[in-house]
């Protein structure tokens, strides 16, 4: 029964953030804050842990975001994991996701100063100076997931992106789909797309590295990736699956 009526208010609530309400209650029994009055309160809210509704982006720093567009706001946030690993996984799990989630706001890096301390005589002059300047959500759990989007529809921070993805010659697409089907097994119709590794920027005859992209449902001709960051930054909703490919002193070398 508890269960119930916690599920109902939880629902009331996001309905209501939905509709364009933005009472900024911020807890489980109102609607989440945009992340725009966060921003704008951010001084008022520190140290308080509220409710947020924003799209996560790519994550290389994760960052929660009102909208897709450049000129919607955007918060760092950090969630509550402590190994890098832990860390990676949930970056992985929520990237470009509209989310609910429970933090803990931190200005210190946008004031320049920590607000938790007295700025006595002795303080009042110190500042704090962050690099990168990180502010923000802390200690961040995501309480419902509203919306998923793959990669080639996501927010990239900045130039996060990255560049254009370059084909692979007939040639080597010929041989990088022999080398994964030795050892995957898969269809000879099977849908794939080979591309150059941007990173591989060496050009070193010795080793090239590739990227190989299979599809994961009936038809991936619109949907495959175009840029390198769509590559980089995986998300379960993604119609592919890209690894790795290298060749190495003409062997081809499947690295993930």
């Amino acid at each position: 029964m508890i269960a119930r009526l916690f599920a109902s208010a939880l629902a009331v609530a996001l309905s209501s953030a939905a509709s364009g309400c933005v009472t900024p209650l911020g807890t489980s029994n109102g609607p989440p804050m945009t992340v725009a009055y966060v921003d704008q309160h951010i001084q008022e809210l520190h140290g308080k842990t509220v409710w947020a509704k924003g799209e996560i982006d790519d994550c290389d720093r994760c960052h929660i975001c009102d909208g897709p567009a450049d000129a919607d706001a955007c918060l760092d946030v950090g969630f509550d994991e402590d190994s890098i690993r832990g860390y990676r996984l949930l970056s992985e799990l929520y990237r470009f996701a509209t989310v609910t989630i429970e933090a803990r706001v931190d200005a210190t890096c946008k004031l320049g100063f920590d607000p938790d301390l007295v700025r006595s005589e002795k303080t009042r002059d110190r500042t704090v100076v962050c690099i990168p300047k990180i502010y923000g959500f802390e200690d961040a759990r995501v309480v419902a997931v509203h919306a998923r989007k793959p990669a080639t529809q996501g927010r990239f921070y900045k130039d996060g992106i990255g560049e254009v993805l370059q084909r692979a010659s007939e040639e080597e697409h010929r041989a990088i789909r022999s080398a994964l089907a030795e050892t995957f097994h898969f269809d000879e119709d099977e849908q794939l797309v080979t591309f150059q590794n941007p990173s591989d920027t060496r050009k070193d005859d010795q080793r090239r590295y590739f990227i190989a992209c299979t599809c994961r449902t009936e038809d991936c001709a619109e949907a495959w990736p175009t840029m390198s960051g769509q590559v980089f930054a995986p998300t379960p909703s993604d119609p592919y699956h890209c690894r790795y490919v290298d060749r190495i002193n003409g062997a081809w070398v499947i690295i993930s």
